[in-house]
């Protein structure tokens, strides 16, 4: 059986944003696209994501209006990335490594290309594999 690869799985990935956004124009397009994350990008690159707990915890946990603000004020600035010719394991050993559930998928030259979210390696992975990605990330 072939292995698969990252691009096998992952959705490609057509919307990002600025650093710059108003965190009002990132809660309508999570909205609009029914996602709870976007990347953020400088020259193609991601540079971090916003996700909408990062919208929640960030502002409102801390009685802010994010109404004025922008992603940079409320996004993850450290990013994992991996290839997108990299195979399921390594996105998966990453993933809990680090224990994050989504991870920007970039092109050979680093530029954003696509997302990979735990449930896209749940459909493709045995039990035991899906069961430690849970275990870990959720520590």
């Amino acid at each position: 059986m072939k292995i698969k690869l990252v691009w096998d799985v992952m959705t490609p990935q057509t919307r990002s944003i600025g650093k710059n956004t108003e965190i009002t124009h990132v809660a309508q397009l999570m909205l609009e696209h029914d996602v709870g994350a976007i990347p953020v990008v400088e020259n193609d690159q991601p540079i971090g994501i916003i996700t909408d707990r990062d919208i929640v915890i960030r502002s409102l946990g801390k009685g802010e209006d994010p109404v004025g603000h922008s992603v940079e004020d409320y996004m993850t600035p450290t990013v994992v990335t991996v290839r997108e010719d990299a195979d399921l394991q390594e996105c998966l050993g990453l993933m809990e490594a680090h224990q994050i559930r989504r991870m920007l998928v970039v092109d050979a030259q680093g530029k954003l290309c696509g997302i990979i979210s735990q449930a896209d390696i749940a459909r493709e992975t045995s039990l035991r594999d899906k069961a430690e990605l849970l275990e870990k990330v959720s520590a």
